[in-house]
């Protein structure tokens, strides 16, 4: 029996998916997918257009790899006004770092600040 591998690399590609040379995409959610995780954050990050204002990845399995990985990303997009990560499981000094990005946008970027430790079941 052939056993599947979820590969979140390959499902953000697919999800990704524009013409070249049309970045006009302005809002992106992948929130509640729990296979997405950090290494989904790290592609997605390669390859967002800069055009995006709103970024929905709500208890989407992201730790502080892909926290790291959102700031490095978002200080670089000058048109994000909305990045939505609240109940994944970012380490307290990462939930402090995300909100003094918040800050150093002087409001121009909103991160809901309502960030919960995931549940572990």
């Amino acid at each position: 029996m052939e056993v599947l591998r979820y590969d979140p690399s390959a499902c953000v590609k697919r999800q990704l998916l524009w013409p070249v040379g049309q970045d006009n995409c302005r809002s992106i959610s992948m929130s509640y997918n729990s296979n997405l995780g950090d290494e989904g954050v790290l592609v997605l990050v390669k390859n967002l257009p800069a055009t995006v204002t709103e970024i929905g990845l709500v208890n989407s399995n992201i730790g502080d790899t892909g926290g790291e990985a959102l700031i490095s990303w978002a200080r670089k997009a000058k048109k994000l006004l909305w990045l939505c990560i609240e109940e994944n499981t970012f380490s307290n000094e990462m939930i402090n770092r995300l909100r003094r990005f918040s800050k150093e946008r002087n409001n121009r970027t909103t991160v809901p600040l309502t960030f919960k430790r995931k549940r572990s079941d």
